[in-house]
């Protein structure tokens, strides 16, 4: 009772502190805290992912404004989530060091980086080429062409992005327990998102008598939220 009472003033000072980034770590990371612990006591995915994604949240405030509260102390802290998720779930007590998990997040976010400067590039390329006030109708084929190669090619963007957290997600959880499929949601599927659109997915898996077996991909669920959230981009929702 105690604890909770403590976590709804944490509450409080996130809300009082409105936009102002210095008083919201403090606030952000100790509500992280208490999520893990809640994750750590009795296992569930879902603490996991808000625990990392307040951790990151505290994280990018604290870069925007050079917090007290510096750099690496925050990503000890999400490293942290990333090692207990793999202890819980996973039963992996070889420990992954802090180099490897950065190293990780950091080869995600250059990969990003890349894809989204390249699109900019085509998208400029293919602006100067036309001007929309005078097409003659050949030219505005052409034009809906390239702007539609631009958008499959996004969708190609995330497949490739999502085949490799996967991979990375298996060598840690080990063999799927059956075939398995991921597909897109939202925009991704409609083939109308932009390279900072949000990224939805589903788990479709080929066993229909998979019976406990289907905690695999419970769990594959999670750690892939881990790994986006990871990314520094999620949005905190209203309602952790």
């Amino acid at each position: 009772m105690e604890e909770e009472l403590d976590i709804s003033v944490t509450v409080e000072q996130l809300r009082s502190a409105g936009t102002n980034s210095s008083k919201q770590v403090p606030a952000l990371l100790k509500l992280g805290e208490w999520y893990l612990k809640k994750a750590k006591t009795i296992p569930n995915g879902a603490n996991f992912t808000k625990a990392n994604a307040l951790y990151n949240a505290a994280l990018v405030r604290s870069r925007s404004i050079n917090h007290e509260i510096g750099e690496d102390q925050i990503l000890r802290r999400i490293v942290e989530t990333y090692r207990e998720f793999l202890y819980v779930f996973a039963k992996d007590d070889d420990g992954i060091s802090v180099d490897e998990i950065q190293n990780e997040i950091d080869s995600h976010k250059e990969f990003l980086a890349n894809e989204r400067r390249i699109f900019k590039e085509r998208v400029d390329e293919i602006d100067s080429c036309f001007n929309t006030n005078d097409q003659t109708e050949d030219q505005y084929e052409i034009h809906a062409h390239k702007v539609h190669e631009v958008f499959r090619d996004i969708q190609d963007m995330y497949i490739r992005l999502v085949s490799t957290l996967v991979k990375e997600c298996e060598s840690r959880l080990g063999k799927p327990p059956c075939d398995y499929a991921i597909i897109a949601l939202g925009s991704v599927a409609r083939m109308e998102a932009t390279p900072y659109s949000d990224l939805e997915f589903a788990i479709l898996y080929s066993d229909p008598a998979i019976g406990d077996k289907i905690n695999y991909f419970r769990v594959l669920n999670y750690f892939l939220h881990l790994k986006v959230i990871n990314l520094g981009e999620t949005i905190l929702p209203i309602e952790l």
